[in-house]
């Protein structure tokens, strides 16, 4: 299932994600959609493949995917994955101290 809210004056999208059946970007596919996802294992230990890595994806941990990432998980429908653009998230127009995707994708 999919919710999903835009602000009309920002454009600012914010998409969550529960139990999809298809659950994967292809970054090369689709450029357009330019989406940061944090996204939540919350079933048994799986597997999960960023930009064709294979990665262990323990149960309870959270991955943090950036715009540019291609990615798919061995067990989507145990994924939660909240997904927003630049718009929704970045407030560097209102403040000029903080970036837009600063520590929490790039500091870890």
């Amino acid at each position: 299932m999919i919710y999903s809210i835009q602000e009309p004056t920002t454009n600012g999208v914010l998409r969550l994600r529960i139990a999809e059946q298809q659950f994967e970007k292809f970054f090369f596919q689709n450029r357009q959609e330019q989406l940061l996802t944090i996204a939540w294992n919350r079933g048994e230990d799986q597997t999960v493949w960023v930009d064709e890595v294979m990665y262990e994806y323990p149960k309870n941990t959270v991955v943090c995917l950036m715009v540019n990432q291609s990615f798919r998980f061995q067990k989507p429908t145990e994924v939660v994955a909240w997904q927003f653009n630049r718009a929704f998230y970045c407030i560097v127009d209102h403040d000029h101290e903080v970036s837009c995707v600063g520590f929490l994708f790039y500091g870890l």
